[in-house]
């Protein structure tokens, strides 16, 4: 039978690290990553284009967030950005599983005595320069939520090389409580509430709502940190030996996409082409001029698409931060399921959409 254990051991020799250890999720393993470091009122930077996930955790230890910008080549945080602030820890995240800067980021944080967070939840699997991603960083964090490479509805890991950091890790989950489903329908409310808001307008207004999202969330803080449940050891063992197959099939669905879309020669998409090693978490389309109304659209024929991220910064301050490339990003990007779960006839089909619908707009 296997054990939490073995897992462990499995997810550490996969992603190159001495420790692992499972716990409820992935915004779980930031807020005890930050507990290790004896961290508290200090300044966390993270990329403003982000779930709010990584962000929440930041509040929930009691320090501040720092949003940084991103850069339009990797849409990961722009490093050369990081001159500029003053900062104790880094979570650097490789948005859209998209790997960033991963050699620089880590040689500046070293260079200048940051304490260094990998998160590899969308880029599971992938690796950089025959290294693996998760191996990089003080600490690194994954994810097995839904929509993650690993997608089985809950857990995540904290890896690391440094045994004192994760003694320390193993101290602070002890004061966690088990996870309970209430855990589950307590943030789903939350997200869906957060969903509510922004498909008012896309986002637009978001900003008028933050001082009372932020209270919802941190009023709720119990119910994001948890425990991994053992229940969930079985599709965990069976996702991480299935985890070759499902990449390779959100690479091909990918390719697809992104041979459909070239051959429509449309005016008004960009395209992000990843560089090798990147996953695909989703297939990202920028539309420029017609996204809301695409978007829109493709919502009204019940396709599986979001508009993420939008600036996260504009959820939780008052005072907004100046980070144009994550506020382009926010206001024309449309992703597209890639998993498992799609088959080239709905490929077909969205696609052939897409292209009709901004053909007709480019008239």
């Amino acid at each position: 039978m296997t054990t939490v254990e073995d897992i462990e051991k499995k997810l550490a020799l996969l992603h190159g690290k001495a420790y692992c250890k499972l716990v409820g999720n992935g915004t779980t393993a930031i807020y005890l990553s930050l507990l290790a470091q004896n961290l508290s009122n200090q300044k966390v930077a993270l990329p403003n284009n982000v779930c709010m996930n990584v962000v929440l955790p930041i509040y929930f230890s009691n320090n501040s967030p720092v949003f940084i910008d991103i850069e339009k080549e990797t849409l990961g945080l722009d490093t050369e950005l990081l001159k500029e602030y003053s900062i104790d820890t880094l979570i650097a995240v490789h948005s859209y599983g998209n790997i960033y800067k991963i050699e620089e980021t880590e040689q500046y944080c070293k260079e200048n005595n940051i304490f260094f967070i990998e998160d590899v939840a969308i880029a599971q699997g992938m690796q950089y320069k025959e290294q693996p991603l998760g191996s990089f960083g003080d600490i690194s964090i994954l994810s097995f939520g839904a929509g993650k490479m690993l997608d089985i509805g809950h857990g995540g890991a904290i890896l690391t090389d440094n045994q004192e950091l994760y003694n320390r890790i193993l101290i602070h989950l002890e004061d966690l409580e088990m996870f309970d489903p209430l855990n589950a329908t307590t943030v789903g409310t939350i997200g869906r509430e957060h969903t509510r808001l922004y498909n008012i307008d896309y986002g637009a207004s978001l900003n008028k709502y933050h001082q009372e999202f932020k209270a919802l969330c941190l009023k709720n803080k119990k119910h994001y940190l948890y425990k991994f449940d053992s229940a969930y050891l079985e599709p965990l063992e069976k996702a991480i030996e299935n985890l070759e197959t499902l990449l390779d099939t959100r690479q091909e669905n990918a390719r697809y996409l992104n041979h459909k879309f070239k051959a429509a020669k449309l005016n008004s998409i960009k395209i992000l082409e990843p560089k090798n090693g990147s996953a695909y978490w989703r297939f990202n389309l920028f539309v420029e001029k017609y996204r809301d109304e695409l978007f829109a659209y493709l919502l009204s024929k019940k396709y599986k698409v979001s508009s993420w991220q939008h600036s996260v910064d504009v959820l939780f301050e008052e005072n907004r931060v100046n980070t144009p490339v994550s506020d382009w990003v926010g206001r024309n990007i449309i992703n597209f399921w890639v998993n498992e779960d799609i088959d080239k006839s709905y490929l077909d089909n969205i696609s052939n959409d897409i292209i009709e619908f901004l053909k007709g707009k480019e008239l």
